[in-house]
């Protein structure tokens, strides 16, 4: 079985922003990231209301890239460089 968590691995490793925010945005524990890739996924699919309120959704959408980056680092460190 494949898991969210993998899912959202793969999706960072081809650089598939859109997917790995959709992913990530449904993650119960996100941290002090919440609000960052939470707001990424709404400016993806509502742009217009953040143009509205004076925000630049792909500003919004790079700020929650970032946060998912440093979120889920772990999961691109590679399990035998770890291991040493």
């Amino acid at each position: 079985m494949i898991t969210k968590t993998e899912i959202l691995k793969t999706a960072m490793l081809k650089q598939d922003w859109e997917q790995a925010i959709k992913i990530a945005s449904k993650f119960p524990n996100l941290g002090e990231h919440k609000n960052e890739i939470k707001t990424a996924k709404d400016a993806m699919f509502v742009p217009s209301f953040y143009e509205q309120i004076g925000k630049n959704p792909k500003d919004l959408i790079a700020i929650g890239v970032d946060a998912i980056k440093v979120r889920y680092a772990y999961l691109l460190i590679d399990k035998k460089a770890k291991d040493k």
